[in-house]
This record gives structure tokens, C-alpha cells and sequence, in this order.
């Protein structure tokens, strides 16, 4: 921290404070240090907390969880590089962080043996040049093996012909040679020799006679500096600094009343940092050690000042990569003390406090000695000695003739050892400082010869006279001998004559024209034919300040309109806007430095336009400007080069030549992953990280679920809000985004694919990483797209060719089946038709036969026997020809549907019928062939033809089966509602 002020300046410390409300998870700090990637971890006593400049991610014990921070009381901490780990000491254990995996790996008290650790309490931990870490505890001191994942406790230490097994270890250092010194509650200790599996310890003053002194104090820590020396602090006496070349100590002790004595006499810690300076942290205050007069600059925390310490007791103290000091307090948060902070210095009222008279600050002069007087707006003259810092107070004396006159100041001139004051409405006041008085000029009505008007608002030497400008009466030329003013007005006949009455500021360049800025524009004065005309430009602006430049040009701050750039010899004008990075585009003040740029206060912050390339860099809060609204006739370029700017809440002093690029190049890094509506964790069962973002090359999201924001950060923590960065995300954004302040990207894919996240970054003053961060993003297809759906259609698109394969085989062979079917339907119907004609031919003869034969019947008359037998003849002939007639009645079935021809009668008549029909049959085979009928009428609904097929067929059947000689009977019997047959 190159932080190279003079007196005046070094004595205003300012840091930007961290604490619960920034998101640490508690605001005692006992721990700091930096990673690898750049990110930083501080130990608290609720938690591990990383930070990217932006955002604290908290790590905590999770109660059943056995991956989780072994213990939220985090005492000590120590970044492995080789192993990219974090060991942490608590008061409840040791855990080794995985920063690749985000895993603890935790180790507890282990009773008995040598290969655990002997307390829970860890106070220190540390590793030596041969890459040997080393634990201390509270009941001694423990060596990592890593093969085993175990320790060595070494329980020799020896303090004369004692041994001490159980030292309580408060803090570790190991040396550039192999050395390791231990401080414990028993005095300074260092490693003596190795033993065969141990090391042994020795207290320091066996071998180093000028340690002595410290035999028998408490050692809370310790530091080796650039020079070799050893800075040892105590828990109650103080730092010793150890000059192991000469073997000499020295004490530093905090003394009551004592300048550059320490602060307290408890010393928890020290450090230092990239440019050499000592830090120390004590119980009651930060001390800066300062070489010149081998003594301590005291920062404390003061009641008032936010850009202070919020709490004295200083436990930690760290440097980072970037050389920025981050200070832990107890209960007071985090502190940042940056190079940067102290380039401005504010001056402003503080009530009960030796300060300024009042914060609205309106212009400034510089006395013969170096000294300043300032003026305000309400609180009068102020008078700052800047070799002591203290301010003399002037206010205003309405009634006394001798005193000021009134207490808004708008503008001061320095003429000799006298000063000029311009006031609003309270005329010019001529101050006297060795006579402390004032003599007053103010417009008389009636006296042409008085001021034309009392607000003044600048005032500019000339010989013997002074050009004052009004804001109402227009230019005066006074004579300070005589008293008398002559008024230069508006007219509006005459073009030649200024464009307004409402003047603000007065400058000559170097040709020695008079340039006067007006709330209608620009006036330049020009003595023409022994009079004095007044050209005008630019009519349409409010001017509030001007500033003569380089190569004749004039340097113009409006009011709204922005910076404007003026050529007279060319009478061109160039102007800059916000659109071309001015902070507000009102401009109150500019002022040169001996590079040629610009620095412009402005109602949003100061800027610098760079001569050469033509671009602004602004300064804001950020960048450690404390005020942003400035006051217009309120800046001042002094004799040593510092610039001066008023505005509502003081002013602000500075040297350009302090004013430095940020020339630190920030690791760009990709801090944490949002998706599903919340922040994604390593290891979660989606199995979207299984490592750290930043050290994920891939990301893969589901179907509809690529929903997601990455936040990043450039690691440079000086102004982090100011930070810039550009991104693309290939395949969606055809140009790179451009942001500050919260650094994220928010994106939702639709269209499954590999996309490829681009990122760069840059610190606050646009020094950009030339490194470009790309991640890999791939949104999977939806299941109808996947290779396993791709593999289903085609298995479906094969069972459907297999089964219209099968269709067509299958209706082939129906067709072929058809066709057969067919033909032999035809064939059928063929033998049919010859059947059915036979039938009929056979059907002609047995009517043709019938005929005669019941002719013959009707007459005869010879035997019995001889009838009954041409009975059977026509019995038979008529079942044959019954069954002619059922043949073709099969062959009218084929063709159509044969309804049934029901009728009523009796069936007893119908079946004796049949049963004659068979007699014959009976006897020429012997078969008993009986009748049988319950009752002679048994009437039922029945088909004739139908029923005279089922008996003929039945008794068919019956002579079928029955052997000659058997017996048949027919009954006919009546069931109550028809009757039955068997």
C-alpha cells in the first residue's frame, strides 16, 4: 500500500467498513486470508465467510451433516496452495476445507496415542519451507502426515533440563530456512534438531541470550520483516523487535501521555505490508509503525466518523494479492484500507470539533505562507493552517463597521497580504489579516459611483483596479483608492454590450482577454477604438466556470449543457456530455494539472479528461470520494500542486500526481450458480455442480430447465462497485454486454444445444484481464429429441414395417384364400345346380308315379294285404318325394332365409303318419315297431315340414341303431300346455 502522503493528508485514515448488513455472518473477525483464485475468507465466530468484492457466502456446522464445518467459532486459518485447501482452526476442532469440492474433512480430539489431536482448541496453524503443516493447540503442538491422514504430537519442549510436553501454542511462525518459532503461554520456543520420528523444541533464550526478557511472557504472535527481524508481540507487555544479526531487543510498550508510544500494551497481531510498513493490531487500537521516529501512528475508533474504525480492538490483519490491508475487529466487523482511500482528503464541519465554520464551501485563496482561506456559504471566513490542521473562524458582523460584513461568501482573491471577499448581497469586503479588519463596499442607491449591485460573485486583479461581477449589476470596475466602481450593464440595443446582468465568473487568458461567464452565455471583452465592447458566444448557455487551457483554448462548465472546449481563433466549440462518460453534466469547476488534463467537479462526482486519449475517468464514492455535489467558484489549484473543490458536505483537497491508474490486473471469476429458483450448492443430487463453479468447465441443464444466473467478479477489491465486465453468450447475444456494479448474467434457453458463456473483466480504472472466461453451457434435447426416443421410433417405425409386411403377407394370402374359396363356392354351386336339376327330373317322375299309384289305391279292391303293401309303395314314394322337395329346399336356404310356417294341430294324426311309413321296414327286419299315443288329440303350434324332418330323422337314427329283432317305440304323450314325442 503505497500510501506516500505528506503531513498534512497522512493524518485522516479512511477504510470502507463490511459488517452483518453487507451479509458477513457475525462481526467479530479473527481470521483472514486469500485463496488462489483470489477470493477471501474470513473466520468468524458464527461461520466461514468467502467474498468475491460483492457478496459473503457463509459456510456453517450443520448439525447430523459430518461434510460441514467442524465448528462456527473459526480462530486460525491457513491456505495450502499445493492442495488448493483451507485448514481451519476452531475452538471445537480442526477442518479441512476442499475448495475444488467445497468438502470439509474434520479431525477431533483424539484420546491417547500420538497420532490425533491432543485438544479441540486450535490457535494457529501454519507450514514450514519443506511443506510440513503444522497445528497448534491449546495442549500443545501437532504435525500433519498427509499420507495417513494423521498427526505427530511433539511433546518435546524443553526449557532448560525440563521438559514441557503440553505447551499452550498461541501462534506459529515458520522461517525462509527451516526454521519454525512457536509462541505459546511458556515463553518463545524455536525448532532445535529432528529426532527420529519427532522434533525437538528449546526455548529461545538458550541460545539467544538477548530473548531473555521474554522467558517467562505470553507470545500471541509473530512476525519476521523484510529486514530479518522478529517482531514478537505479548499478551500484556507490549512488542519486542528482535535483530537476530546482532542478537539485540527492543521494547515498544503503550506509556500514558507518550507520543508514538503503542496503544495498548496487548498485542494480538501484525503484519506487514507490500510496501514495508508495520501494522500492528492491539486490543485498544490499529498501529501504523513509522521508521523516521522509531515510533507508532495511533488509529482509533472515533465517535462521528464512519470512514473510520468502528471498533478499536483489532484481532486480524491481512494483505492481499492486490497490496489493499483488510483489518478483523471484535465486534466492529471488517475494515479495508486502501492506497486509494487516502488520495482524498475531506474537510468538512464537524459540531464540538475544531473544523469548518460551515459545510457549504464557495471559494478559496491561498495566503503567502501556504495557508488557506476559505470561504462559506453560512458560516463566513474560515482560515486552515495546514501544517497543524486548525482552523480560525471569521463570522459575520453585520454592525460592525470593522467586521465581515455578512456570512455567505461567494468569492475570495488574494492581492498581496490582503483579501478580497465577495459576498451575497453584503457588497465586498476588504480583509486586513494582521489587523483583523475589514473595510466594506457596498451599493448606495442614487451613487453611480457605488457597486451596482451587492451579490458579487467573482473578483480578478487588474493593475491597480479589480473587475467585479455581479449576479444582478452586471460588470464593475472598481479603484480600491478611490472607492468608486463604473458599471459595465446589459442593453438590449446594443449587441456590443453583455448578454446579461447575471455574471458568475471572471478568468484571463494568456493573451489577456477577459473571458466572462453569465447565465446568457459568453461575454469576452475587447477594448475597441478606446472603448469597451463585449463580443458574445454561445448565447444559450449558464456558465459557472471557466478555465483557460492549452493552445489558447478556453475550458467552458455549463449548467446542464456539460464541458464545452472553445477555439477563439477558429470559433469552433467541441462539447462532452455524460454520453461521453462526464460523471453530471453540470460543471462547477475545472482546473489544469502540468500534464495538460482536466479535472472537472460536478454535481456527480469529480472526473479527469486525459489530454491524450480524450476519455474521462471518474471518481465517486467508490474511488473514495466522499462528496459528489460540488459548489461553482469552489476550486483551486495551490502553489504545491494540490486542487481544491468545494461543495455542500466541505471540500475535498487532493494532488493529481496522487491520483494514479489502478494498474492491478483482477483474476475474473465465476462466483456462484442460481437456477431452480435458488443458489446451487456442490454435490446436490442433481448433479449440476459436482465441483466449484469456477472450476466447472461444463454445465448441463434438462429440457425445459435451463433457467439460470451466473454471478461473477473481477477479485480486485479496491472500488469492486466500479468494476467493469463484458460478457456473451454464444449462440443467443450477436454482441458482448457491457455492466458494472453486481456483476450477473440471467438467461433462459429454450432450444436444447451447446452454448459457450464468454466473460472478461476490469478494475475500476479499465485495466482489463486479458484472459477471456468461457463456460460451456449445454441444455439437453426434451425426451422426444433423446437418442433413447430416437432408438424407440425406430424400433416402432421396424414393428411397423414388420407389421404392414405382415398385413400384406397376411392379405395375400386372404386373397389367395378368397380365391380358393371362391372357386370352390363356384364349384359348389355347380354340383348344386346339377343336384338341384337332377332333383327336379327326380321330383317329376315320383309325381308322375304318385299319381297312378293312389289311383290304383282308390280302386282297388282285391286283398288287404295287396292294399297295404301299395300303401307302403306310396308312402315311401311320397318320403321320397318329401325328401326331393327338402333338397331343394336346402338349396332355396343357400340362396335366402326360409321362415318357419307355423300352424296349430294335432300332432298324434301327424306322427301315426310317419310311423306307418317305417312298418315295412320293421318287418322285413324283425323289429317290434310299436305306437303309442296317451290320447288321440295333442294339439300344438308346430312347422309340419320342419317336425317331419326331426321324426324322420329321429326314427331314421332309431332303425340305424337298434339290431335286427330289436324293438322301437314311438310315444306321443300330452305335458298339460303341448305335448312331446320320443
Amino acid at each position: 500500500m503505497a500510501l506516500c502522503l505528506g503531513p498534512a493528508l497522512q493524518a485522516q485514515w479512511r477504510f470502507r467498513h463490511l459488517d452483518k448488513s453487507d451479509g458477513l455472518s457475525q462481526s467479530s473477525v479473527f481470521a483472514i486470508t486469500q485463496d488462489a483464485e483470489g477470493f477471501l475468507w474470513f473466520g468468524t465466530r458464527n461461520g466461514l465467510n468467502r467474498y468475491d468484492g460483492y457478496r459473503f457466502r457463509v459456510f456453517q456446522h450443520q448439525p447430523g451433516d459430518p461434510h460441514s464445518l467442524v465448528n462456527n467459532d473459526v480462530r486460525a486459518m491457513y491456505y495450502d496452495a499445493p492442495t488448493h485447501s483451507l485448514w481451519l482452526g476452531t475452538t471445537d476442532g480442526l477442518s479441512r476445507l476442499d475448495l475444488q469440492t467445497e468438502t470439509f474433512h474434520n479431525y477431533r480430539r483424539t484420546p491417547g496415542g500420538n497420532k490425533g489431536l491432543r485438544a479441540d482448541e486450535v490457535r494457529s496453524i501454519t507450514s514450514d519451507s519443506q511443506g510440513q503443516l503444522w497445528i497448534g493447540t491449546s495442549l500443545g503442538l501437532h504435525r500433519y502426515l498427509p499420507a495417513a491422514d494423521s498427526f505427530v504430537w511433539e511433546k518435546t519442549f524443553l526449557i532448560g533440563t525440563d521438559t514441557l510436553e503440553t505447551p499452550d501454542v498461541k501462534t506459529l511462525l515458520a522461517g525462509p530456512t527451516d526454521e519454525l518459532w512457536v509462541g505459546t503461554e511458556q515463553g518463545f520456543f524455536f525448532r532445535e534438531n529432528h529426532l527420529s520420528d519427532a522434533y525437538q523444541f528449546r526455548r529461545c533464550e538458550a541460545r539467544y541470550p538477548a530473548l531473555r526478557p521474554l522467558a517467562a511472557l505470553q507470545i500471541h504472535t509473530l512476525l519476521q520483516d523484510a529486514r530479518g527481524r522478529y517482531w514478537i508481540g505479548t499478551h500484556t507487555d507490549g512488542m519486542f523487535v528482535w535483530d537476530p544479526k546482532t542478537d539485540t531487543l527492543k521494547s515498544y510498550q503503550a506509556q500514558t501521555g507518550a507520543a508514538h508510544s503503542l496503544s495498548h500494551n496487548h498485542i494480538r497481531t501484525a503484519i506487514q505490508d507490500q510496501q514495508g510498513q508495520i501494522w500492528v493490531g492491539t486490543l485498544m487500537g490499529l498501529n501504523r509503525y513509522q521508521p523516521d521516529i522509531d515510533g507508532f501512528e495511533v488509529i482509533l475508533s472515533e465517535a462521528g466518523k464512519p470512514e473510520g474504525l468502528s471498533s478499536s480492538s483489532v484481532r486480524s490483519l491481512f494483505c492481499d494479492q492486490q497490496g489493499g490491508l483488510w483489518i478483523g475487529t471484535y465486534y466492529g466487523g471488517i475494515h479495508y484500507l486502501d492506497e486509494s482511500f487516502a488520495r482524498f482528503r475531506i474537510y468538512r464541519h464537524l459540531p464540538g470539533l475544531n473544523s469548518l465554520g460551515a459545510n457549504v464551501v464557495s471559494s478559496f485563496a491561498e495566503a503567502a505562507d501556504g495557508s488557506l482561506w476559505i470561504g462559506t456559504e453560512g458560516g463566513g471566513l474560515d482560515h486552515l493552517d495546514l501544517e497543524s490542521g486548525r482552523f480560525q473562524h471569521f463570522p459575520a458582523q453585520p454592525q460592525n463597521p470593522r467586521g465581515l460584513s455578512g456570512d455567505n461568501i461567494k468569492t475570495l482573491l488574494m492581492d498581496g497580504e490582503e483579501l478580497w471577499i465577495g459576498t451575497f448581497q453584503r457588497g465586498i469586503n476588504r480583509f486586513f489579516p494582521r489587523q483583523n479588519r475589514f473595510e466594506r463596499y457596498l451599493h448606495v442607491p442614487g451613487d453611480p459611483y457605488s457597486l451596482s449591485n451587492d451579490n458579487v460573485y467573482s473578483l480578478l486583479r487588474e493593475g491597480d483596479s479589480l473587475w467585479v461581477a455581479t449576479y444582478g449589476g452586471g460588470l464593475n470596475h472598481f479603484d480600491p483608492q478611490t472607492g468608486r466602481a463604473t458599471p459595465y450593464r446589459f442593453d438590449s440595443g446594443d449587441s456590443l454590450s453583455l448578454p446579461s446582468d447575471l455574471l458568475r465568473v471572471l478568468r484571463r487568458d494568456a493573451r489577456g482577454t477577459l473571458w466572462i461567464g453569465t447565465e446568457k452565455g459568453l461575454a469576452e471583452m475587447r477594448r475597441e477604438a478606446g472603448r469597451i465592447r463585449f463580443h458574445r458566444h454561445f448565447p444559450g448557455l449558464r456558465i459557472y466556470a471557466l478555465q483557460p487551457g492549452a493552445n489558447g483554448h478556453l475550458w467552458i462548465g455549463t449548467f446542464g449543457q456539460g464541458l464545452w472546449k472553445y477555439d477563439p481563433q477558429q470559433d469552433t466549440a467541441r462539447r462532452y456530455t455524460t454520453a461521453d462518460g462526464l460523471p453530471g453534466n453540470t460543471v462547477f469547476g475545472i482546473l489544469q494539472d502540468p500534464e495538460g488534463n482536466i479535472w472537472l467537479s460536478t454535481d456527480q462526482g469529480i472526473a479527469k479528461l486525459n489530454r491524450r486519449r480524450g476519455t474521462f475517468t471518474r471518481y465517486q464514492h467508490t474511488e473514495g470520494l466522499e462528496q459528489l455535489e460540488f459548489n461553482f467558484n469552489a476550486y483551486y489549484q495551490t502553489r504545491e500542486g494540490d486542487f481544491l473543490f468545494g461543495g455542500t458536505q466541505g471540500f475535498t483537497r487532493f494532488h493529481p500526481e496522487q491520483i494514479q491508474p489502478n494498474t492491478f490486473v483482477p483474476p475474473v471469476v465465476f462466483s456462484d450458480l442460481d437456477a431452480f429458483n435458488r443458489r446451487i450448492t456442490v454435490g446436490e443430487e442433481d448433479g449440476l455442480l459436482t465441483q466449484t463453479l469456477n472450476q466447472t468447465a461444463s454445465l448441463t441443464f434438462g429440457y425445459n430447465e435451463a433457467h439460470f444466473t451466473l454471478h461473477f467478479a473481477a477479485l480486485d477489491f479496491s472500488h469492486p462497485k466500479s468494476n467493469a465486465y463484458s460478457y456473451r453468450l454464444e449462440g443467443i447475444d450477436p454482441d458482448w454486454k457491457f455492466t458494472t456494479g453486481e456483476p450477473k448474467a440471467t438467461y433462459t434457453l429454450q432450444r436444447e444445444g451447446t452454448y459457450t458463456f464468454h466473460l472478461r473483466g476490469a478494475n475500476n480504472d479499465g485495466r482489463w484481464n486479458p484472459e477471456t472466461r468461457t463456460l460451456s453451457i449445454r441444455v439437453l434435447p426434451p425426451p422426444w429429441y433423446s437418442w433413447w426416443a430416437y432408438l424407440g421410433y425406430l424400433l416402432i417405425l421396424a414393428a411397423v414395417i414388420l407389421a404392414v409386411a405382415r398385413y400384406v403377407r397376411l392379405r395375400h394370402s386372404y386373397q389367395l384364400e378368397h380365391l380358393a374359396k371362391e372357386k370352390q363356392e363356384e364349384l359348389h354351386q355347380m354340383k348344386l345346380r346339377f343336384f338341384t336339376n337332377i332333383t327336379h327330373e327326380f321330383r317329376t317322375p315320383l309325381t308322375l308315379i304318385l299319381g297312378p299309384l293312389r289311383e290304383l289305391i282308390q280302386r282297388q279292391e282285391g286283398s288287404a294285404r295287396s292294399l297295404q303293401r301299395l300303401r307302403s309303395i306310396e308312402r315311401n314314394a311320397q318320403r321320397l318325394l318329401t325328401l326331393v322337395n327338402q333338397l331343394l329346399d336346402v338349396r332355396k336356404l343357400e340362396a335366402e332365409h326360409q321362415d318357419l310356417e307355423i300352424a296349430e294341430g294335432n300332432i298324434v294324426p301327424f306322427l301315426k303318419e310317419i310311423f306307418l311309413s317305417f312298418q315295412e321296414t320293421a318287418r322285413i327286419r324283425g323289429i317290434s315297431f310299436r305306437f303309442e299315443a296317451a290320447a288321440k288329440v295333442v294339439r300344438l303350434w308346430y312347422d309340419r315340414d320342419k317336425l317331419e324332418k326331426v321324426a324322420y330323422n329321429l326314427l331314421s337314427n332309431a332303425f340305424k341303431f337298434t339290431p335286427d329283432g330289436g324293438q322301437i317305440t314311438l310315444r306321443v304323450r300330452s305335458t298339460g300346455t303341448g305335448g312331446e314325442f320320443e
